[in-house]
């Protein structure tokens, strides 16, 4: 309602003519019940000199009489936990009572129920379950849960929703921190990110307790990161956000100097990020550098990336999050909402190969890190020499997704395999034998060119020669003039 005239007004709406207690603003906001229907309402607003009666406006309230229906339902990351979507809000009496909910797997075994939590929006009932088995099956089977209609309509008998339980192991309340001699006293986060050092380099590693740099410690350099001692590098923070409860939430950074924020709002792969702040001042509080607001689900884990880069003075890079609504004061996300979530594996073992001595042989595989650290694993290729793989050895230098070597026939039968770590696991693949045959045909010559003086001559072969000693008298090499 629009209001005209001297200040202060007085103002009282009225329902049927009786006084609403509290009804004082310029606008009255309820949700109405089916027998509010017909009910009409006005105000009256006075100030000093008069007073004046509003228009009455009449309420129609349209019965709500569709039952909710079961949406979907998602696994929690530490497979202790499952959240069930439904279509609109519920009555909170049958949507936290856990003996409305059954979980079976595929072979019809039941995993506990032990709490449920719903959202504040209504719309999302976060079940606590007994372990779950990582990348099994299950199904929710949900009954006797209502909406919160004047007269409740019941979700259909039995309403059904599968979910995948996770296979990524969780370390919770650990983020990955990685700093970089990259990118000089530039503050400008692309300064790190166009180093050839970025981002298979950094210089220093650590879990951390949360998104917070500070948090860093190096026991070689007191103070590199918990004060600002190290200067002219830059550094980021990788892991997930476990929200405790369902809802609309906004991130924030703080961060000196230039930082950038990646999260995957969808889950935990580090594929799905996208950029939601680039921030190139330095030092903005973290109400300065919000995002927009994002839906996030109770227990599930949103990947996310924090980078800084650091030029000269103070440096480092904290983020916090909190609900739509909440105006607690903003601090750095708890160690209790953070975690580190992946799953390391082996794609394509190395294989058997077979060569020709003097030539080169080369062993690769593909390794895999799902969720958080895609690319930070590390390979150290393993040789054994007794032909029975009861030893290996690690192959100096050979600490790539590949390992060539010039194989003579010493190395015939030898074994070769890769240990790739992460930093919640290490895999080691099978083994690849190499066999080496001796060869038995002569070289040929591929190519002849001359210098550009025309004082050499440049002879390619198909393979290496032996040098041996080279005798022109005795025609290892004869030149001719074509005339």
């Amino acid at each position: 309602m629009g209001v005209d005239g001297i200040p202060p007004y007085f103002i009282q709406w009225y329902s049927n003519n009786v006084a609403i207690p509290g009804a004082t603003n310029q606008s009255y906001r309820f949700q109405p019940l089916r027998y509010a229907d017909g009910t009409q309402y006005k105000a009256i607003v006075q100030n000093d000199f008069s007073s004046f009666i509003s228009s009455t406006g009449t309420l129609t309230v349209i019965v709500d009489s569709t039952s909710p229906t079961l949406v979907s339902a998602v696994g929690g990351v530490n497979r202790a936990n499952a959240s069930v979507i439904f279509s609109e809000a519920m009555a909170v009496t049958g949507a936290t009572n856990p003996a409305n909910y059954t979980i079976t797997n595929a072979a019809g075994a039941t995993l506990a129920v032990s709490s449920v939590i719903l959202s504040p929006n209504g719309k999302v009932a976060t079940l606590t379950t007994a372990p779950q088995t990582a990348n099994a099956q299950y199904w929710v089977v949900v009954n006797n849960v209502t909406d919160r209609a004047g007269i409740p309509n019941p979700i259909a008998a039995n309403s059904v929703a599968s979910f995948v339980a996770t296979e990524l192991d969780l370390l919770a309340g650990k983020v990955l921190f990685r700093a970089y001699n990259a990118g000089g006293n530039s503050t400008a986060v692309d300064a790190m990110v166009n180093d050839p050092l970025y981002p298979n380099f950094p210089d220093f590693t650590q879990l951390i307790n949360g998104f917070n740099s500070r948090l860093a410690s190096d026991p070689a350099n007191a103070g590199f990161y918990s004060g600002d001692t190290r200067e002219n590098y830059g550094a980021t923070m990788v892991g997930h956000f476990i929200p405790p409860i369902s809802g609309d939430w906004i991130l924030y950074t703080s961060a000196d100097d230039g930082s950038r924020l990646f999260m995957n709002t969808n889950g935990p792969s580090s594929a799905g990020k996208v950029q939601l702040l680039n921030i190139i001042p330095c030092c903005g509080a973290f109400a300065a550098n919000p995002t927009v607001p994002v839906s996030l689900i109770a227990g599930q884990a949103y990947y996310i990336e924090g980078l800084y880069k650091e030029g000269g003075g103070g440096d480092f890079m904290q983020i916090a999050a909190r609900m739509v609504g909440d105006g607690s004061t903003l601090v750095p996300i708890p160690q209790s909402q953070v975690g580190f979530a992946s799953k390391l594996s082996i794609a394509q073992q190395p294989t058997n190969i077979t060569v020709i001595q003097n030539h080169n042989a080369t062993f690769s595989l593909v390794a895999n890190l799902a969720g958080a650290g895609a690319g930070s694993q590390t390979y150290q290729w393993q040789r054994s020499t007794d032909t029975t793989g009861s030893v290996f050895t690690n192959i100096p230098a050979a600490t790539a997704s590949s390992y060539t070597l010039f194989a003579g026939l010493a190395d015939d039968q030898f074994q070769f395999r890769a240990v790739v770590s992460s930093v919640l696991a290490t895999n080691t693949s099978t083994a690849a034998i190499l066999t080496v045959l001796a060869d038995t045909d002569g070289p040929v010559l591929v190519s002849v060119s001359s210098a550009v003086f025309l004082d050499a001559i440049t002879l390619v072969w198909n393979e290496v020669i032996d040098a041996g000693p080279v005798d022109p008298a005795n025609g290892n090499y004869v030149l001719k003039d074509p005339a």
